[in-house]
């Protein structure tokens, strides 16, 4: 159907203006809503979007999600992974996932973009529209990255200048000063003058395999900028990431083509990596959701506890919060809803779960604060994507002790651990030093993927990211 203006001129498809209608319409009213999972590597983000998809599927048969409240209101019909619109982002590997789990086998941790789309069919609630149609639909967009490459976007407001001092200020911090200072003592007797592109090539591989070396050292080392010098996705091998921060003490060596040619591959990398991923990925995110490890870090004590305090603070607050509106969502999308969640609960007892929570809370309090003061609601808990564990009792030394039994992971020995009791308020770094965590990572047991996967509230975390989308 056409329409014609008096003078036969100006022939308007109204198909098209229909189109274009709904479209804004369905964003307006939530037809659409995308969920970024953040998280730095460990934190659990492959196996929840695995166990979140998952969920979706078999929701009709399941009765573990009491707290999902359109589910328990019997109104979700069925749920099916469906192809998205960004063709150019690798799609969620979820079939190779469950392949994983089938054999007995955490998937492989986060590496690269990543997405998955599920379209969710519902029956209206709402008194009005349901006189109009009776079920609706809603479309969630779930993005998975390493969380390491948004360690990158406070480079987007420093020089190279600035970054090469707050770089060598951390690098002489304990743990990472005993891993770095190889490479330091290299760098401070370079002769910045006579230094070739090659020099620069090898020297920017060593930095980046130490930098690496850091994150794997397991001794709590969370900030590591560049993000994408330790998980280069596919910049593996790029010139781009031949560089590294330089301090020079003369003003004249300023103009040296090294120190030229460093500069120009870091604000390269400023301009053509950090800038379009944040913008392509995060400019049209509703929801963030927040995974940490809280357990690990217990582990790890108080210098460990303190940088990924100050790490995922800087992580919490890169985003863009506001409430949003069904105005704001047509044309200017905002992340309106935060949730951070210690993952693994089911590695501590049920008696625990309340104390990692408030942990957590303790940990991120003036970060929270900050999202909030913007009008977000922000949300935390303690959850476990994939349970592999079942509380137990055991007595040691004539007392009875909350216990996990599970099998542990490299061994794949059935255990029964107590890890300790989680502290409830903040410590004082002598109070850190007395503690004595034990938390062990546990394996898969033989578990079957053609139903629901064992959980621990997943339903919570399904209702506080999209709960309310099913009006």
């Amino acid at each position: 159907m056409s329409i014609i203006n008096a003078n036969g001129w100006g022939v308007v498809s109204v198909k098209t203006h229909i189109k274009h209608a709904r479209e804004l319409v369905e964003r307006g009213l939530d037809k659409n809503i995308r969920v970024c999972i953040t998280g730095l590597s460990g934190s659990g983000k492959t196996a929840f979007i695995t166990s979140f998809i998952n969920q979706l599927i078999h929701q009709k048969n399941s009765k573990t999600l009491p707290f999902w409240l359109a589910h328990a209101d019997s109104r979700v019909v069925a749920a099916k992974l469906v192809p998205y619109n960004d063709m150019h982002i690798p799609e969620f590997p979820y079939s190779k996932a469950l392949s994983s789990i089938e054999s007995g086998c955490w998937p492989d941790s986060t590496s690269n973009i990543s997405q998955a789309r599920i379209s969710i069919k519902y029956k209206i609630k709402n008194k009005w529209l349901k006189k109009i149609q009776s079920y609706s639909y809603l479309n969630v967009d779930i993005v998975d990255y390493p969380g390491e490459w948004l360690l990158d976007l406070p480079l987007l407001n420093l020089d190279y200048h600035t970054w090469s001092q707050q770089f060598y200020q951390w690098a002489s911090m304990p743990p990472q000063s005993e891993m770095l200072c190889g490479w330091l003592e290299r760098i401070n007797s370079l002769d910045i003058s006579s230094t070739t592109e090659s020099d620069i090539k090898s020297l920017s591989k060593e930095f980046r395999e130490t930098l690496r070396a850091c994150k794997s050292s397991q001794k709590g080392i969370h900030f590591i900028q560049p993000g994408r010098f330790v998980l280069p996705g596919d910049l593996d091998s790029a010139p781009v990431l031949d560089f590294f921060p330089l301090l020079i003490q003369k003003d004249i060596e300023l103009n040296g083509n090294a120190y030229i040619l460093l500069e120009k591959r870091f604000n390269y990398y400023k301009e053509h990596i950090v800038k379009p991923f944040f913008k392509e990925y995060f400019s049209k995110v509703d929801r963030q959701l927040m995974l940490v490890d809280v357990l690990k870090v217990l582990n790890q004590g108080f210098d460990s506890y303190k940088e990924l305090q100050s790490t995922l603070s800087k992580l919490v607050t890169s985003f863009n919060y506001g409430q949003s509106n069904w105005l704001k969502r047509m044309f200017q999308p905002q992340i309106n809803r935060l949730v951070i969640a210690s993952s693994k609960s089911d590695h501590v007892p049920p008696d625990q779960h309340n104390a990692l929570k408030v942990f957590l809370t303790n940990m991120l309090r003036s970060a929270e604060n900050q999202v909030g003061y913007q009008g977000v609601q922000v949300n935390n808990l303690a959850f476990s994507a994939i349970r592999v564990t079942e509380p137990v009792i055991a007595d040691h030394d004539n007392k009875k002790l909350n216990c996990v039994k599970g099998y542990e992971l490299g061994t794949q020995k059935k255990i029964v651990n107590y890890p300790g009791i989680i502290p409830t308020e903040p410590m004082s770094q002598s109070q850190w030093a007395n503690q004595e965590f034990n938390f062990v990572e546990f394996a898969i047991p033989e578990l079957t993927t053609e139903k629901a996967l064992p959980h621990h509230r997943m339903d919570r975390v399904i209702e506080l990211l999209i709960g309310d989308k099913f009006l």
